[in-house]
């Protein structure tokens, strides 16, 4: 079975671990336990990790909820071979060329992650596949925005 980027870059992580070296931020405050990583449950869905002291907390999905287990934080290699950007989003357009297919779940289908209100969510598409144009981006206790 072939692997996928996607794949390579989550990193299963546990309640109270050491943020991964590598973790991609995506919003919060300055200080160590305001800040939001991305993250993904182990039925799919893209959301926020927070941190407490440095170390893995909650992961919090829209529809998921909050959850403690068995979910996965995404990290790039620290040899500086692969980097990221924050694009803008805005609902019905077309992903940018190098948007970061984060994964797949049941209800949403594809997923990307998506930043707006200073906090991480997903991005599902216009028919649930990776060729759908951007739709909503869902975040855990904002709802759905249409531009981020």
């Amino acid at each position: 079975m072939k692997s996928h980027l996607k794949d390579q870059l989550f990193q299963k992580v546990e309640f109270g671990q050491k943020v991964p070296e590598g973790a991609i931020r995506g919003g919060g405050a300055i200080d160590d336990d305001s800040i939001y990583y991305i993250g993904r449950s182990k039925k799919g869905e893209i959301g926020k990790y927070t941190v407490l002291k440095g170390n893995v907390h909650d992961l919090w999905c829209h529809a998921e909820g909050r959850s403690r287990s068995d979910n996965e934080i995404l990290v790039l290699p620290t040899d500086g071979t692969l980097t990221y950007k924050w694009g803008k989003y805005k609902k019905n357009e077309p992903h940018p060329p190098n948007a970061f297919f984060a994964g797949w779940n049941h209800k949403d289908g594809a997923l990307y992650v998506g930043k707006a209100k200073g906090s991480i969510g997903k991005i599902d598409t216009s028919n649930g596949k990776i060729t759908g144009n951007m739709r909503d981006l869902w975040i855990y206790s904002h709802g759905a925005s249409t531009e981020g």
